[in-house]
């Protein structure tokens, strides 16, 4: 893979500078607008392929060179494949912080991830790179989250002593 060297002294790939900064950040932010909250915590590969080609005016080809950048380069994405054979995306930590919206997942997210690392645990051979994301996910639920829920559940039972 040849690489070309940009004025700052860094380098693309071909395939990173084939889509671009532009349409790699639309397709990270797709990803993020189909993920979390009442969505599921990772996207269907086809629905991202969509939007990016239908509604975002870009060859099919752009999706699935964003995806070697995301994954393979820049290490962005994660791609898994679920129980009924679907392709998903979901995004890594490091990626939030190139788009807007941030970090899309709240407590009530939880019981979904743990559903993907679960049925990763039940198959025969294993992913840990899925393993690994979904609880990365929790624990930056978990910090970004559970303290507020804690503090949240302290004040409604003094709240409650009080009454009494």
């Amino acid at each position: 893979m040849a690489t070309t060297e940009k004025s700052d002294g860094s380098t693309d790939s071909e395939d990173e500078k084939s889509v671009g900064s532009e349409t790699y950040k639309q397709f990270l932010g797709t990803i993020r607008a189909n993920v979390g909250g009442v969505q599921p915590p990772m996207v269907a590969q086809s629905t991202v392929g969509i939007i990016l080609c239908t509604y975002g005016d870009r060859p099919a080809k752009t999706l699935q060179d964003a995806i070697i950048v995301g994954r393979d380069q820049k290490n962005d994405i994660i791609q898994w494949v679920d129980a009924d054979g679907r392709e998903n995306i979901g995004l890594r930590l490091s990626a939030y912080e190139k788009i807007k919206g941030g970090f899309p997942y709240d407590m009530g997210d939880v019981d979904a991830i743990e559903d993907i690392i679960q049925t990763e645990i039940s198959r025969e051979e294993t992913n840990k790179e899925v393993i690994g994301w979904g609880n990365t996910q929790i624990m930056e639920i978990e910090n970004r989250y559970g303290e507020e829920d804690e503090s949240q559940s302290e004040s409604d039972s003094e709240q409650s002593e009080k009454e009494v």
